[in-house]
């Protein structure tokens, strides 16, 4: 008997949408009684747009968000926590979150920093978690809160040298 909504199985990657997300330098807020520093971003603009053939089609523009970030204690990793509100184009509002960890080297450091020379890098220094809630009045949107997803992200420097940080998320299936 398959159980409906379980993952039972080898499980695989299904492409379904790309992330883009404007962040601003970060604001620091102090250390936390477990030791370390925590910081907050404001995220003021982005978009979410489904990749071809995904199982829920999705082209909405981030109207807010913020990122409540972290060092670990011994500085190897970023800890990011992403809580949003995005518009489609039919104007649907919903919301977006997603956890996810950085792992800074220096290219990823000289990019947060503004560093003059420092350029877009490469996908693997962030891994994400995403999820969704979506009204109950937004049935072409229902699929993306009953799904898990998972994503790779990098630092984009853009023109203006500000940064956006590029997600491009998977669905996690079962493999039959």
């Amino acid at each position: 008997m398959a159980l409906t909504g379980v993952l039972a199985g080898p499980v695989g990657l299904a492409p379904a949408f790309t992330l883009r997300i404007g962040i601003e330098n970060p604001i620091p807020i102090g250390p936390v009684i477990q030791g370390y520093g925590l910081s907050y971003t404001v995220c003021p603009n982005g978009t979410i747009v489904s990749a071809p053939g995904a199982l829920v089609p999705i082209n909405a523009t981030i109207v807010a968000a913020s990122d409540t970030m972290h060092n670990d204690p011994d500085g190897k990793r970023l800890r990011l926590g992403v809580n949003g509100i995005a518009k489609t184009a039919n104007g649907t509002i919903f919301r977006f979150g997603y956890t996810g960890i950085a792992t800074p080297n220096a290219e990823f450091l000289a990019i947060l920093s503004h560093a003059p020379g420092s350029h877009s890098n490469d996908f693997g220094t962030i891994v994400s978690y995403h999820t969704f809630e979506i009204p109950v009045a937004a049935p072409e949107l229902a699929g993306l809160d009953e799904n898990l997803y998972v994503g790779v992200g990098r630092l984009l420097v853009n023109p203006d040298r500000s940064i956006t940080v590029e997600y491009v998320v998977s669905r996690v299936i079962t493999v039959v």
